[in-house]
């Protein structure tokens, strides 16, 4: 068989928004207590690697990335998610400290801009591999990244024309 005689690969389906509220509502963000969800969020990670056989190496690093053609089922995607919301728990947990250590702010940013990352590339697998209500489920949560990072950056209008699009997402994810 050559490359263009091959299957479409299936397509996968996971409520993003589900599960990041399952997850708000049971470890930490209730009472504020960001460092109790980004452990939380470093723990699961860590048990979804394993499950899925998604390894760094054993004595020395090797970075893998992961390729439409590897994502196989949710966890897949579920592992780029817990780590964007691992890095947005641990900027809102640096926030919280910006009064007193206004020298973390630089620290704060780039933790959000690794979570718009990470949403960005969630985004662009559901878009490949997730079925219509997946991807629709990713571009809200991505435009919701993004529009909290413009937001902290003080870039007002790339902040609301981010919001305006999640809010459309949401508006549509409604209706399906």
């Amino acid at each position: 068989m050559t490359e263009t005689d091959e299957e479409p690969l299936p397509k996968v389906s996971f409520p993003i928004l589900l599960d990041v509220k399952t997850a708000h509502e049971s470890f930490g963000i209730k009472k504020n207590d960001f460092l109790e969800y980004r452990q939380y969020c470093s723990r699961r990670l860590r048990r979804i690697r394993n499950a899925i056989g998604f390894h760094f190496g054993k004595k020395m690093f090797q970075k893998k990335t992961l390729e439409p053609q590897m994502v196989t089922s949710r966890r897949h995607l579920q592992m780029i998610l817990v780590s964007a919301e691992r890095a947005w728990a641990y900027a809102r947990a640096l926030q919280g400290s910006l009064n007193m250590f206004p020298e973390k702010r630089p620290h704060f940013l780039g933790r959000l801009a690794k979570a718009v990352k990470y949403a960005t590339q969630l985004h662009a697998l559901a878009a490949v591999r997730g079925d219509e209500r997946t991807q629709l489920e990713a571009q809200a949560y991505m435009a919701f990244m993004a529009g909290s990072y413009a937001l902290e950056r003080d870039q007002w209008d790339a902040a609301f024309m981010h919001f305006v699009s999640a809010r459309t997402t949401y508006d549509e994810l409604a209706r399906v």
